[in-house]
């Protein structure tokens, strides 16, 4: 195994096939993100608000 440079997503390229997309989880913590500071949507207090009392 021949490791020769780390990929932006922080796994490590080998000789072996790699997709070329980016991860769909990126974007999803972008618009998670972006939910929570802009207010969007009604999922936005999930980061905000206490969660414990669903438990």
């Amino acid at each position: 195994m021949k490791i020769k440079y780390l990929i932006w997503d922080g796994s490590m390229k080998r000789d072996i096939f790699w997709p070329n997309e980016k991860p769909s989880w990126t974007a999803a913590a972008l618009i998670i993100a972006a939910d929570t500071v802009l207010n969007f949507s009604n999922a936005s207090n999930l980061f905000l608000e206490n969660q414990l009392s669903l438990y």
